[in-house]
């Protein structure tokens, strides 16, 4: 899960697409993210810590942390905004264009608390119980709101993350108040507080079960939605029961990381070898040489349009679309075949059916470039 967002990021279908959104692991992107900005953030932290003693004996760490959090947040966001209007996959998947919304996070804890010497965390900063609560309302009406108009038309992240994203800095933020607000009360119950220590096991499973559930019809009901979820969450409460909560606060919680790291290893290869097994059983071995042969006959079996010098269809070589013709330019009829490389596969039959001297055969092809701007299945 480290690097998947490069994997989706770098692949050829986007987050968006009807083909990719099939995929079982397809939520790991956030994963990813989530994994480099630790390797990446401390480094940050340390730089802006070694400024503030460079520049001040009795450093006051929480006024430099914030110019640096402001810094990164706007670098970020309007590379962000950039990457969303020139290759949006770009901007959805991978990490510098994500920082904004790390850094907003941070923001916020910082604002909220004293630091001390060296930076030490001091207590949290007081805040007007009203405050508290236009903050914790406003905060759940950017995120409910901007749930509810999300549609595909939308750019996203772009300006139009910013809505959910603040509004999530908002309830965090009333939250730290020295007098929360009621908003922050009910979602600081046992029931909230439930599904927030679940919510990292519900985030693995919602997704597959999601999947999974569709391909057998349970997405297109009222009823079948709810019971998926339903599902997630029940999945979620064993797997974090009887797996991260042991290795969180468990028994497991003090295994030395290098145990920790060969045991991963040793269950990721086992897994990769597992899988690779079953791949053999269901399709066999794969012949390198057979598949190189039948890729020649292949090359050599294209239609004769795509032969060099003709000046037809050009693939993605080039943007151009040129008609090529053959047959009697006086031929009382004309056909036109006109398609993508589907169609092009019709072009020797194309040839025998509207024979000369009656005919005359237009070529309009481009391979690769669907005939209709049309959503097809």
């Amino acid at each position: 899960s480290w690097t998947s967002n490069f994997f989706f990021a770098f692949s050829d279908f986007d987050y968006f697409s009807a083909l990719q959104a099939r995929d079982l692991f397809l939520h790991t992107w956030s994963l990813g993210v989530e994994e480099q900005f630790y390797l990446v953030w401390p480094w940050l932290m340390l730089f802006a810590f070694a400024v503030a003693v460079t520049k001040d004996q009795s450093p006051n760490a929480r006024t430099y942390l914030l110019a640096l959090l402001t810094v990164t947040f706007a670098a970020s966001l309007a590379l962000c905004i950039y990457w969303a209007a020139s290759d949006p996959v770009l901007g959805f998947y991978m990490m510098p264009a994500r920082g904004w919304q790390f850094a907003l996070g941070s923001i916020v804890y910082v604002a909220a608390h004293d630091f001390g010497q060296h930076g030490a965390v001091g207590q949290t900063l007081a805040r007007p119980t009203l405050l508290n609560a236009v903050m914790a309302g406003s905060g759940l009406v950017l995120i409910i709101g901007s749930a509810v108009v999300l549609h595909d038309g939308l750019t996203y992240p772009g300006y139009y993350a910013l809505l959910p994203s603040f509004g999530a800095a908002m309830v965090v933020a009333a939250g730290h108040g020295t007098a929360p607000s009621t908003a922050s009360k009910v979602l600081a119950s046992r029931y909230f507080v439930w599904v927030g220590d679940r919510s990292y096991s519900i985030y693995l499973w919602h997704w597959p079960v999601l999947v999974l559930g569709g391909a057998y019809g349970l997405t297109r009901n009222a009823v079948g939605i709810p019971f998926l979820l339903l599902l997630s969450v029940v999945l979620a409460s064993i797997t974090y029961r009887f797996i991260e909560l042991p290795f969180w606060k468990g028994r497991y919680s003090d295994v030395a990381p290098r145990q920790t790291v060969l045991v991963s290893a040793f269950s990721i290869t086992l897994m990769v070898g597992l899988v690779q097994v079953q791949v053999f059983s269901i399709h066999g071995r794969p012949d390198v040489a057979v598949q190189q042969r039948a890729g020649g006959e292949a090359r050599s079996d294209a239609p004769a349009i795509y032969q060099e010098g003709l000046g037809c269809d050009t693939w993605h070589s080039s943007a151009d679309l040129a008609p090529c013709g053959t047959g009697n330019l006086e031929a009382g009829k004309t056909a036109v075949l006109l398609g993508d490389s589907i169609g092009a596969q019709w072009v020797s039959l194309f040839f025998q059916i509207y024979a000369p001297p009656d005919w005359r055969v237009i070529v309009l092809t481009k391979s690769s470039c669907a005939i209709a701007d049309e959503e097809y299945y």
